[in-house]
């Protein structure tokens, strides 16, 4: 993983793409290789029957079988909020301006409602438990990945003030720092779980190559992720198709 990570950082610096540019690029590919096949990954916006817009997304992690594009250009798309996964910020230098942004920018998108699904019916009914909660679709989740960062201990507490009233569901699932290690949530029986709940708490663990636990952290998820049958009949309320002749 580690080698084909750095195989990957060298061809796109060779490309000649530079600073967050690149930083974004590196995760991307590096991710096509080792997420479930069904998992598309992109840069962009994601939006909301009620009107919301995301800020622009590094990371977009969405059902890549079934979601219908509506904006699909080249390195940037726009996605209906049902379709997506989940989101990863990346950045250079992980600092408290840069972990708040990220974080504010995760909240949001976190908060957008995903309402555009045909109601489930028949003996199965499929639900997902994230959160200590139970849910008839899979709720968005949210991870940092940075290149570096100031001491993780630090970004821990800082993480801790920021999210200090904010509902679980709110919270990241995971940071991850290159060469430093990551913040992940510990059970009270002090097992390390996927995504944070009530009976949970951060904390640092500090590793050299945290690339394997992030790999298969993400891969956990996302073996489990799930779209109900989508409805993009939602987003085209109060659309004008032209006039009905008499």
């Amino acid at each position: 993983m580690l080698i084909d990570f750095n195989e990957i950082s060298a061809e796109i610096s060779h490309r000649g793409a530079k600073g967050s540019v690149r930083e974004t690029e590196v995760i991307k590919e590096y991710l096509e290789k080792y997420l479930p096949g069904n998992i598309g990954v992109a840069n962009g916006e994601c939006i909301s029957t009620d009107g919301q817009v995301s800020n622009e997304c590094d990371i977009i992690l969405f059902e890549k079988n079934t979601t219908p594009y509506l904006v699909h250009k080249e390195g940037y798309q726009i996605f209906p909020i049902e379709c997506v996964y989940g989101v990863i910020e990346v950045k250079s230098k992980l600092d408290k301006q840069q972990l708040t942004d990220s974080l504010k920018k995760i909240v949001k998108i976190k908060s957008m409602p995903k309402l555009a699904y045909e109601k489930q019916k028949g003996p199965v009914v499929n639900s997902t438990t994230l959160y200590g909660k139970e849910w008839d679709y899979f709720p968005m989740i949210g991870m940092i990945f940075s290149f570096d960062s100031i001491n993780l201990q630090t970004i821990k507490n800082y993480y801790i003030e920021e999210f200090s009233g904010e509902s679980i569901e709110k919270h990241v699932e995971s940071i991850w720092v290159l060469n430093q290690g990551m913040i992940v949530h510990q059970n009270t029986d002090g097992t390390i779980v996927l995504s944070p709940d009530l009976n949970t708490k951060p904390v640092v663990l500090k590793a050299d190559n945290p690339l394997m636990l992030l790999t298969v952290h993400l891969q956990a998820l996302m073996s489990s992720g799930w779209l109900p049958r989508f409805r993009i009949t939602e987003y085209l309320k109060g659309a004008s198709f032209g006039k009905i002749e008499p």
